[in-house]
């Protein structure tokens, strides 16, 4: 009885070891809204979302003047805004002591967004090596837009939210070119000339439509 006693003990006090005790790793967040293009916000932002996509916890109480501690590491959907500009939704990875988040928002308008539609051509590239692509990403807001350059090396994209964007041209597994833009731009059309992987010269232009 009394061998029994003993080894339940030093079971427990083994098992009591060798059980390790799962530490939550959290971080600090800073939103920080911005006007798409790139102008600081001043004033409170709302947090309205910030909920993890893991265990559908909303943190957003959790923030104040745009800053919160103590968010667990993970993947969060987020909702925002500052009065006078439309709400914005993205998804914000949390995985390092100090996060920044720059959200970028779009002025309210009744009109709608302001847009521009972007043409362009690329020229100096061998199509026989693929099909060449180009892409505008939002340097503050979500928007990316994509667009095909045909064989006579055009390209077209229509109704793009004004706004601060990088354009890269890429052909399979190569960048050929990347071109930060502003829309609107008096200048039309966008050409670029690549030779090779790398970018020779280069004038950004879009025509607004407001």
């Amino acid at each position: 009885m009394h061998i029994v006693t003993v080894l339940s003990v030093c079971l427990c006090a083994a098992s009591a070891e060798t059980i390790p005790v799962k530490e939550t790793r959290t971080a600090t967040v800073r939103i920080v809204p911005v006007h798409v293009l790139g102008n600081e916000l001043g004033g409170n932002v709302d947090v309205d979302l910030f909920q993890s996509q893991d265990e559908k916890t909303n943190f957003s109480g959790s923030f104040h003047h745009g800053a919160a501690s103590g968010i667990p590491y993970g993947i969060y959907a987020i909702r925002v805004h500052v009065r006078g500009f439309r709400s914005t939704e993205r998804v914000v990875r949390v995985f390092q002591p100090n996060v920044l988040v720059i959200v970028g928002l779009q002025i309210g308008m009744e009109t709608g967004t302001p847009t521009s539609d972007v043409s362009g051509r690329v020229q100096g590239a061998d199509q026989s090596a693929g099909p060449i692509r180009v892409r505008i990403s939002g340097v503050y807001s979500n928007d990316i837009l994509d667009a095909e350059v045909t064989g006579s090396g055009g390209f077209a994209l229509e109704k793009v939210p004004d706004g601060e964007y990088v354009l890269s041209v890429t052909q399979r597994e190569k960048v050929l070119a990347v071109k930060a833009i502003k829309l609107p731009s008096p200048e039309s059309p966008i050409v670029i000339e690549v030779a090779g992987p790398k970018q020779i010269t280069s004038k950004a232009d879009g025509k607004s439509n407001q």
